[in-house]
């Protein structure tokens, strides 16, 4: 698992967070795509709370996928087959034990400026090397790379006073080539 800090300038965090939580709030006119977490494999809801997932127009789509290129977490050849989302995490989602057998890389950026072990939304993985358990405590502007398989899971978000906000990215199997 790999980790990196201010992936994105902090402007644009801060700007992604705030759109994040204008679209949940139904004050953006600019509506975009928005699905939830029933959209997903049944075995990632289980006794799930409601996450949002926000397809960003492709400027602001373009513009994250910049960021990781610049920041060396894919290569650009690679660009199109990154999937960005921007997930509003609500009280009691998590996600489950699972390993992103799908895909060659995933990666995870935390928007919220304030967050503690206590609103729950830690991430945790099975460190290959080791095998124990390990965890990250969300952290502004912060990515996580699970590039080599490791099994994650998120622990439920606990707090009712503010949403989690986080950019998933999934880069597909075709970067493998």
């Amino acid at each position: 698992m790999k980790q990196y800090k201010s992936v994105l300038s902090d402007d644009f965090a801060d700007f992604l967070y705030s759109y994040a939580i204008s679209q949940v709030m139904g004050k953006n006119p600019d509506a975009p795509n928005m699905s939830t977490n029933y959209s997903w494999d049944p075995s990632f809801r289980k006794n799930n709370s409601i996450v949002f997932c926000i397809t960003l127009n492709e400027k602001l789509n373009n513009k994250v996928k910049e960021a990781l290129v610049n920041n060396n977490i894919f290569d650009k050849k690679y660009f199109d087959y990154v999937d960005v989302k921007l997930n509003i995490w609500t009280k009691n989602s998590y996600i489950p034990s699972h390993s992103d057998g799908s895909y060659h890389k995933a990666v995870t950026i935390y928007l919220n400026r304030e967050w503690t072990y206590d609103d729950g939304g830690i991430f945790n993985w099975l460190d290959k090397k080791d095998g124990h358990w390990k965890v990250i405590v969300p952290e502004f502007n912060y990515a996580v790379v699970n590039d080599s398989g490791e099994t994650h899971a998120t622990t439920p978000v606990l707090t009712e006073d503010k949403l989690r906000v986080t950019i998933q990215c999934f880069v597909s199997e075709k970067d493998n080539e």
